[in-house]
């Protein structure tokens, strides 16, 4: 491998350098030396409002667009009397052992069919650019700076050398394209705006282009905008296209605005393009540089580099997927694919947007894989792992928001359905916050509003904002806490408090008396065990994952309250019915029990790993707290993984986050391999592989840089603890920038897998706690100081 990397690295620095483009290994791009040839090769930008993915084509540009609340459906609440009705008689069967007859009676009394208004995720259109003149180009060379969070190409014909720009400016709420020649009257093309259905494009006058249309199922009503200012040549619109002749410069500016943020959504449009107008190119690209540097430069990574970093992105990801045994020829793309997913966030989520769905806001499709929606039984809520310890805190602020919203629905739903007060949030939901129980039993779940909340929890501990904390967080921690109190009965076998009846997402076990041989079980692998579907169940009371979400709730509800010096006879009552809730047990493998019961798993390499929520993202589980529990999640990985786990994305991703959390860094190195290897596409967008093909999955990306920030620095068991999980293959390298709870950002070195010195930074003041290793230290700290200790962890001033 290291010949073929150097041949090829020498032939790219020629081409590099010949093409006077200054390319250096550890630089934060993504770059390639021929155009997209479909979309999961073409790169990503946005605003987090609109987002386009660019493909690069010398001849015929194209640029996928989207706008995050173009959804087909509606808001709406469907009633379901007899779910209410039958909650009794459900958990009575399952008390029973009556396994079968409980799936049975909740499948027919506590699923409704789908409902098209709750609609999905619909693409804004297509922006075509074709260009006269351009022919054997060559010199080719694309680009996604992260650092600028701007796309460009660039190349030469005979006619001279091109240079395209283009990004989406979050303070000017417009996307900018920039087209350029080397040589006067160089720019010759023709840009149309199309999409496949219910939309219609006009010529507005000869310079713009005006796109309008409205979703399926009384959707959303969108409309959007393009202008072009020229510098030289000629413009003009002919068949609702416009065509440009002869100009040494283009700019365009396209906005897009739809009827779920404004009424008069055209309106907002051309105040934004006539804004964007008055600017300029030039004003309105630096803007838009500080602003996405003010966030994206809070955190620097470095875990060294070598002549491979200087291989285009797309054979850097080819050699690891060739390479079956080490990844150390390019520590940096791990370092790169960190950086890419605070990127993505940044693109995908900023104050006063929806928060990012399954596919951030790039979605291509009228029919996108689970509607494009937002899945709260880990994947919305992975989304935002990376926002507190990645020092990107405001970003989670749509997901807030969000929160809010869901209460309209959740609190219907949480009375009518469950008899319940505080609000309740299932599997999935669209831009509406619908409290749905569509796709089956994977809808009977109550935990979606729990799990959620944890991140307004986490924003408190890294903040230690108390004004969010009683304005924002625990109004809705409270709800949420009010549900389970009602939700939670008595097991009258166990005496514990149990939830339900609920799944444990989205796995199945086998109904006791129907388990098959042993060698059977030991044969099944990622795909199932191919177990009759009437010999399985997944409707259960009081799974691990719901248990170990209500204590996490009661517990933040408890310490908040404290806090706040509120609702003391509220928090006396959960103290007391925390005390009740059932513990977490081992099972007969050695591993952590997803259900209360023992039972055979039907799929044992399943994707999901929820019984493990209390490890990771929750700290229930420690290594030093909870050894037992400890070793035995670890247990249930090993099981997971030999039958063949963690073969999508997002789940690779979690199994590299609680690796780390186990502090074992070989395997966190190993499992994030593994996501480069088989779940990236050329552009290190997510690869969510299904039985018709791989799609995107954002929560991928998002998951795999919170896993490489835990890697390097944990602060979930009151102390922080550098380097936690360091694999050897990133031998030399800092980190600066990281967050930890508390109030802390932190700044580590190290040099030959050792701690060489850091530095602590303090906001807010307060005790640190500090562990490097087996050697912990403790000291007080002032707002605003900060701190420098070497590698033996003493304070050098």
């Amino acid at each position: 491998m290291e010949n073929k990397s150097f041949k090829a690295v020498s032939f790219y620095v020629i081409i590099v350098i010949s093409f006077n483009v200054i390319l250096e290994a550890g630089e934060l791009k993504l770059w390639y030396d021929e155009p997209a040839k479909q979309w999961s090769q073409a790169l990503p930008v946005g605003n987090g409002r609109l987002g386009a993915m660019v493909f690069g084509r010398a001849d015929q540009e194209l640029i996928q667009l989207n706008e995050d609340s173009i959804w087909a459906g509606q808001g709406y609440y469907k009633p379901m009397p007899q779910m209410l009705e039958n909650l009794p008689q459900v958990r009575q069967l399952i008390f029973d052992g009556k396994y079968r007859e409980a799936q049975d009676l909740a499948k027919k009394t506590m699923t409704i069919k789908n409902d098209p208004r709750f609609g999905s995720y619909r693409p804004l259109g297509d922006m075509k650019i074709t260009f006269e003149g351009i022919e054997n180009f060559q010199k080719y060379h694309r680009q996604l700076d992260l650092d600028t969070a701007i796309a460009s190409t660039r190349f030469d014909t005979v006619n001279g050398t091109y240079t395209r720009e283009l990004f989406c400016s979050y303070p000017d709420q417009v996307m900018v394209v920039f087209l350029k020649g080397d040589q006067p009257n160089q720019i010759f093309c023709e840009i149309e705006l199309t999409r496949q259905h219910r939309a219609v494009t006009k010529a507005i006058d000869d310079s713009t282009l005006s796109l309008k249309g409205q979703c399926e199922h009384g959707g959303v009503k969108f409309g959007a905008l393009a202008r072009v200012v020229l510098t030289g040549g000629s413009v003009k619109t002919e068949n609702d296209k416009i065509k440009i002749t002869a100009a040494d410069s283009v700019v365009l500016y396209l906005t897009a605005n739809t009827s779920y943020y404004h009424d008069d959504y055209m309106e907002i449009c051309q105040k934004q393009i006539d804004k964007a107008l008055s600017r300029g190119y030039e004003k309105i690209r630096k803007d838009h540089i500080a602003d996405h540097q003010r966030l994206f430069r809070r955190v620097r990574l470095d875990l060294g580099t070598t002549e491979v970093s200087l291989l285009p992105t797309d054979e850097r990801l080819k050699l690891i997927k060739e390479d079956t045994e080490e990844m150390k020829d390019d520590s940096d793309l791990a370092a790169l694919l960190f950086q890419y997913g605070r990127y993505l966030l940044i693109a995908s989520s900023r104050p006063a947007t929806l928060p990012a769905n399954l596919q951030g806001i790039w979605n291509p499709l009228f029919d996108p894989p689970w509607f494009s929606d937002y899945h709260v039984n880990i994947n919305t809520q992975m989304n935002y792992w990376p926002v507190e310890n990645c020092n990107l805190a405001e970003l989670a602020e749509p997901l807030y928001d969000f929160i809010d919203r869901c209460t309209k629905y959740g609190r219907i739903a949480a009375k009518e359905r469950y008899g319940c007060r505080g609000f309740v949030l299932s599997s999935c939901t669209n831009i509406w916050a619908v409290s749905e129980m569509r796709s089956g039993l994977v809808g009977l779940w109550q935990e979606g509003a729990g799990w959620a909340c944890r991140q307004l929890w986490e924003h408190y501990l890294f903040s230690q904002d108390k004004e969010f904390l009683a304005e924002r967080a625990y109004p809705r921690l409270k709800e949420i806490a009010q549900f389970y109190l009602d939700l939670l009965v008595e097991h009258p076998k166990y005496g514990w408090l149990v939830s339900g009846p609920t799944i444990s997402p989205e796995n199945m076990f086998i109904i006791p008396g129907e388990e098959p041989e042993p060698d059977h079980l030991a044969r099944a692998g990622r795909e199932g065990s191919g177990i009759d579907s009437d010999k399985k169940a997944s409707v259960s009371m009081g799974p691990t994952m719901a248990n170990q979400i209500i204590r996490d709730i009661f517990t933040q509800c408890i310490y908040a309250s404290e806090i706040l010096k509120v609702d003391q006879k509220f928090r006396s009552e959960l103290i007391e019915k925390r005390s009740r809730l059932a513990p977490m047990q081992i099972g007969k493998y050695g591993q952590l029990q997803e259900w209360l019961e023992d039972f055979e798993e039907a799929k044992p390499g399943h994707r999901h790993v929820s019984h493990l929520y209390g490890l990771q993202p929750g700290s229930q589980i420690t290594l030093r707290g909870t050894p037992e529990l400890a070793a035995a999640a670890r247990k249930t990985l090993e099981r997971r993984l030999e039958h063949g786990g963690g073969w999508t994305g997002w789940s690779a991703a979690w199994l590299t986050n609680i690796w780390a959390r186990l502090e074992d860094g070989e395997q966190a190195y190993k499992a994030l391999k593994s996501q480069m290897r088989n779940c990236m596409f050329d552009n290190l967008l997510d690869n969510h592989y299904r039985a018709d093909g791989a799609v995107f999955q954002i929560d991928g990306n998002f998951g795999a840089a919170n896993a490489v920030a835990e890697m390097l620095l944990a602060s979930h068991t009151g102390e922080i603890h550098l380097l936690p999980a360091l694999p050897k293959y990133w031998e030399d390298g800092y980190v600066k920038g990281l967050c930890a709870r508390g109030g802390f950002e932190v700044d580590i070195y190290w040099q030959n897998g050792k701690l060489s010195k850091a530095a602590i930074s303090s906001k807010y003041g307060g005790r640190c706690r500090l562990r490097y290793g087996g050697k912990i230290i403790g000291f007080d700290t002032g707002i605003g100081k900060n701190y420098n200790l070497d590698s033996s962890l003493k304070i050098t001033f």
